[in-house]
């Protein structure tokens, strides 16, 4: 069953751990019905070895459903059953791994690569478009390498529904990394993987918007926009 999610990617990677050589090429479509069609090709490689697709030098519509397409040498060809919408300007990559055999291999999703701006922020925004009740956390990190902390809470809010937090009021390291944190009620949490950062007084706020139903919820960033 295919899964679509409401995530912007401009970038494919897919790892061949699989015992066959294999070639990425990116599969679209403009609507979730829609008819597919493929492109790109960056060569074939041998297991143990990635390679990333970037979809800007392709044709591909912005807006369009996308994922990866695996061909096999001398095996069975493979399609990734989560979709992500390609956007020109949204610098991150969905990420992929194919396993098994050649007649018999699976693609598994592996999340999508961290994107960092390069603006200075002091609030977060959540616009909640999600079938949940939720509530506003940050999450932020001193260097892009460590573990997130989580920090900071609003009152949880109803579908259709936005809250603000305040990150000047909160322990934070200026130069910090930091991102929205949703914690979902009776749900599974989730963040967005664009991160900013965090600059007291700055008097920039980071919107994000929150999609989905409870464990399968989508923390996706909107803009950054001045605030009084």
């Amino acid at each position: 069953m295919s899964i679509y999610r409401s995530l912007k990617v401009n970038k494919l990677t897919l790892k061949n751990t699989m015992g066959a050589v294999c070639w990425l090429k990116c599969r679209y479509k403009m609507s979730e019905n829609g008819e597919t069609k493929d492109v790109g090709d960056n060569g074939s490689y041998p297991v143990g070895q990635s390679r990333t697709l970037d979809l800007t030098s392709l044709n591909i519509p912005e807006n369009a459903w996308v994922t990866v397409y695996a061909g096999v040498s001398a095996g069975k060809a493979n399609t990734g059953d989560v979709w992500f919408i390609y956007s020109k300007d949204y610098n991150a990559t969905a990420n992929f791994t194919i396993t098994g055999t050649t007649l018999n291999n699976k693609i598994s999703y592996g999340g999508i690569s961290d994107m960092y701006g390069e603006e200075f922020v002091n609030s977060i925004k959540l616009n909640n478009q999600s079938g949940t009740v939720c509530a506003l956390n940050c999450f932020y990190k001193i260097n892009k390498e460590d573990e997130p902390t989580r920090i900071g809470s609003t009152g949880y809010i109803n579908v259709g529904q936005s809250t603000t937090l305040d990150l000047d009021a909160l322990e934070i390291p200026n130069s910090a990394w930091i991102t929205a944190y949703v914690d979902v009620s009776a749900g599974k949490d989730g963040y967005s993987n664009v991160w900013f950062k965090f600059q007291k007084g700055n008097k920039k706020q980071a919107s994000y918007t929150i999609s989905g139903v409870i464990n399968f919820t989508d923390v996706v960033f909107d803009k950054v926009e001045n605030i009084k």
